[in-house]
């Protein structure tokens, strides 16, 4: 008999009554595949043998539960059980049975725990029958309460339990205080309790429940608690955490509410205020995690509400109708749940990307207005690791504390390095120390990074891939993607899966892949900074911002089998929406995507960002401005109680929607719109409609401001790539590329203006590399610009036609419904003088683009050409007059040149695809 690789070799040796009970137990109480009436050991493992109900026989191979309490030195193990699932031992007091533990018992598979209605025989409940349990279970939840610290029965479960975790028998301890007048420093409990897990309120059952089949889950696939320990290790950032403890020791001042920890994403402030609230405050374990929950640019209050109500503090409230609730009546909500989480003497450490303090470093008004009421509590309730730093004037008064993180000084890099790679038993020389040590940057990331790239692939294949650490902090997302995914289009689509999710509970996911099976993959992801969880208890995954939002610019599409799991499983959530009870990743994925979908959403169940995350992902990743309006236009009517940033975020894609619809109400809605925005909004619609001078007038006011810079810097390097002033261009597309290398439409605007330059030459190798970066992408439309710009650098700079048709067909067949193919084909027939070929190619352009404004200026130019190639020139020159009377001079002298060349020696002069630019997003 086989079991996994090792071999059983077993004598028919029966052990009577004693064990014929321990199997009628596991048998009444559904734990065996069959009926059993004996067994059998030998060393560590034990058959059953056993009948099952068509009078046959049958032998279950059984896992270790542990040593037979009566004395005898056999082994009773578990058998066969129906999901493969780990056991729960739920230790509670009969005082808080039909309140709490009942409720949680109801919800969990039977076959998944040990609790004494559902498995203990009736008149039979003996320390025995405790013990007996005990010796099937792997998880002991230990339900703490007044009445549970007083019970005899919860003490000897426990004493049980602990023995048994010592001996290997049960895997894991995990107690949860499901009473409010009860705290982590409460003397009733265990020391060794206290000392080695993180004790935390959790005040509904419905929490309990995801919880603990949380825990089973990771006992199930065998999560690695070295990922938790790696997590603790801390280097460095002494001024700080100094600067944290004396706040909180100076007795002449306040107790802040909320401890600010700002700077770039990645940088390590959530590890420096985990780390600094241990050290300065009363929490005297290492292992308490403060309850991490994350805040986007596009939450607000209602979010806020959702997330914290989720990590189960609070009793039961109804979240529906949040939508219609005034500001007032949602800061009541949110007051509430905050003195919950102060009154159990918890934390939240809020991950903040913009909502709580703005990109323009301002406090978000219902957060000041919470930390107001807060106040009198004399406690911190949050810490905030905030993307921006603050700049307001509570930072200044006593209600909020800041620090700014810094990146790791040299000494500082190189102790992280050294702990990580002792932690993973590396086993580095000195001489790699500093080798390495030249070309770490600061970022706690890149060393993480480092240590699994010599722990997976070797040291050598690391000094020898030494560029990607170079690369890492300009091009960290493709860096990491590339070395981790690889060529493993099943990981790659895994990847895709999560990053649909802002956040996703385990529970959650576990219904759209085989988790078990996808262990290894998810703790490859979480240990390289692909992936990290949150929650109260590490119940979510998400993927890192940086990668999630690579993985999306990519658009490699969500794979079909998953596409139509998600849309069958947010229909059938709208039909048992429960908000109270469903998790919180669940609730706003699923909504989000009904809306995405065209479902039909009952309004009371909506807030205001499900409106915003779905618009925000039609227009950036659907590209559908009609559904856009639609959504913008529903939720603006009908609620009256937007807070101020969504509603400015709201409005913000309206307009851009209205603009690319060349529909004119954008006139309309843009004077909702102030300052910077506005301007960029009107350049934005300018260039659409096609008003060039006009639109490069507003962006050049729009990127005086830090806020919307980058944007009006993109949209000034297409408007000058259109009019062919690439001087002006080749500036600020340098500008952007150096802010993000990675962008694949900031590569492809600067490949343009250096392939124009007379002085390409001194560039050609720079220009071959960027070129090829693209082709290293997986992105469909980076493999399109790839063969472009290819062809365009043969034809225009080494004059080798052959090759450049070549590339351009390719790009065309691969990429036929795209129009910038066939505007380089045509630009290169252009340059050959091939009057019939241009002919053609402008039919076909004709067909492809149909009514297409946004094409309108760059097609009459070709015609312009094109009768100036065929000897027309004075109607060129009266077409470029009277259709193009809105672009500027400078830039229409340079058409009348071409007109004039063309006219001359049907040779185009200047080597551009006539204005034809890609769009940025």
């Amino acid at each position: 008999m086989m079991v996994g690789r090792r071999e059983l070799n077993w004598s028919q040796d029966f052990f009577g009554s004693q064990v014929f009970s321990v199997l009628h137990w596991f048998v009444s109480s559904d734990r065996l595949l069959v009926g059993g009436c004996a067994a059998f050991a030998r060393g560590r493992w034990v058959a059953a043998i056993g009948y099952g109900p068509d009078g046959g026989h049958a032998i279950a191979l059984v896992s270790l539960v542990g040593k037979w309490v009566g004395g005898s030195e056999f082994i009773v193990l578990f058998v066969g059980k129906e999901n493969g699932m780990p056991v729960a031992f739920l230790s509670h007091s009969s005082k808080d049975k039909a309140g709490y533990v009942q409720i949680v018992s109801d919800r969990l598979a039977k076959n998944c725990q040990v609790y004494d209605k559902v498995t203990f025989e009736s008149g039979m409940k003996t320390i025995d029958e405790i013990f007996i349990g005990l010796n099937a279970t792997d998880l002991f939840v230990f339900f703490i309460s007044e009445s549970a610290l007083q019970s005899e029965w919860v003490i000897q479960e426990i004493l049980g339990a602990k023995s048994r975790e010592a001996d290997g028998i049960i895997r894991r301890i995990y107690p949860l205080i499901i009473d409010e007048n009860i705290t982590h420093k409460d003397l009733r409990i265990p020391q060794w309790m206290k000392d080695s897990y993180n004790l935390r309120l959790v005040s509904r059952p419905a929490v309990a429940v995801r919880l603990i089949q949380q825990r089973l889950r990771e006992l199930s696939w065998d999560d690695h608690p070295r990922l938790a320990e790696r997590k603790k290790i801390f280097v460095g950032r002494h001024e700080q955490v100094n600067a944290i403890e004396e706040r909180f020791n100076d007795f002449d001042k306040p107790t802040p509410c909320c401890i600010i920890a700002s700077g770039v994403p990645s940088v390590g402030r959530r590890s420096v205020l985990r780390h600094a609230i241990r050290k300065a405050t009363s929490v005297p374990r290492d292992s308490y995690e403060p309850t991490h929950i994350l805040l986007t640019l596009q939450d607000g209050i209602e979010d806020f509400i959702i997330k914290v109500y989720d990590v189960g503090f609070s009793d039961t409230i109804s979240l529906e109708g949040l939508l219609d609730k005034s500001l007032e009546e949602k800061l009541e909500i949110a007051v509430l749940l905050c003195r919950d989480i102060i009154k159990a003497n918890e934390l939240l450490l809020i991950e903040d990307n913009g909502c709580i303090v703005t990109y323009d470093r301002c406090l978000s008004k219902w957060f000041k207005e919470l930390s107001i009421f807060l106040s009198g509590s004399r406690s911190v309730f949050a810490v905030i690791a905030s993307r921006y730093r603050p700049d307001f004037p509570e930072i200044r008064g006593d209600l909020f504390f800041h620090v700014q993180v810094p990146e790791l000084t040299p000494n500082e890099r190189m102790g992280l390095f050294k702990r990580l790679s002792d932690f993973e038993s590396l086993n580095l020389s000195s001489e790699t120390f500093s080798y390495f040590g030249g070309v770490l940057t600061g970022y706690p990331e890149q060393i993480q990074y480092l240590v699994a790239l010599i722990r997976e692939n070797g040291l050598r294949d690391a000094q020898n891939r030494i560029h990607l650490l170079t690369e890492f902090n300009s091009n960290k997302a493709s860096v990491l993607v590339g070395s981790i995914v690889q060529d493993n289009s099943e990981d790659l689509e895994f990847l895709v899966l999560l990053s649909e999710f802002e956040f996703i509970s385990w529970n959650l996911l576990e219904k759209f892949i085989d988790l078990p099976r996808m262990g290894n993959v998810i703790d490859r992801f979480i240990g390289a900074a692909l992936c990290e969880q949150l929650g109260s208890n590490k119940e979510y995954i998400r993927v890192n911002d940086i990668i999630r939002d690579y993985v999306r610019r990519l658009k490699i599409g969500i794979p079909d089998r998953y596409k139509r799991i998600l849309t069958e499983h947010a229909r059938n959530f709208i039909s048992n929406c429960t908000p109270e009870e469903v998790d919180a990743s669940d609730y706003i994925f699923s909504l989000q995507r009904a809306l995405l979908n065209g479902e039909v959403v009952p309004y009371r169940f909506l807030v205001p960002s499900h409106f915003l995350k779905a618009i925000k992902e039609l227009y950036d990743q659907y590209r559908n401005y009609k559904d856009v309006i639609r959504l913008a236009d529903q939720v603006i009517n009908a609620s009256r109680h937007l807070g101020e940033n969504i509603m400015r975020e709201i409005r913000y894609y309206l307009c851009l929607s209205l603009a690319r619809s060349n529909n004119r109400r954008f006139l309309t809605e843009v004077q909702h719109i102030t300052g910077c925005e506005k301007n960029f909004l009107l350049g934005f619609y300018y260039r659409i409609v096609g008003r060039v001078t006009d639109a490069i007038s507003q962006q050049k006011q729009a990127i005086l401001e830090p806020r919307v810079a980058s944007r009006a810097r993109r949209e000034l390097v297409q408007l000058y790539v259109a009019i062919e002033d690439f001087k002006s261009a080749l500036a600020l597309a340098e500008k952007n590329h150096e802010g993000n290398p990675n962008n694949q439409y900031h590569i492809d605007s600067l490949v343009k203006c250096l392939i124009n330059r007379e002085d390409w030459e001194t560039f050609e190798d720079r220009i071959r590399l960027l070129i090829d970066s693209l082709s290293e992408s997986k992105s469909d439309r980076s493999q399109e610009m790839h063969l472009n710009l290819k062809a365009q650098f043969y034809a225009y700079c080494l004059k080798d036609y052959i090759a450049a048709h070549a590339y351009i067909e390719e790009a065309i067949a691969n990429h036929p419904n795209n129009p910038y193919p066939h505007f380089t084909k045509l630009t290169i027939l252009f340059r050959q003088k091939d009057l019939e070929g241009v002919n053609q190619a402008l039919v076909r352009i004709k067909q492809l683009l149909k009514n297409d404004r946004q094409f309108q200026d760059v097609l009459v130019k070709m015609e312009a050409q094109k009768l100036a190639l065929s000897g027309q020139s004075g109607a060129a020159v009266n077409l470029i007059d009277e259709k193009l009377h809105h672009v500027p001079g400078y830039a229409k002298k340079i058409l009348y040149r071409r007109i004039d060349q063309l006219t001359v020696s049907g040779v185009c002069m200047d080597p551009e695809e006539y204005g034809v630019v890609n769009e940025i997003e």
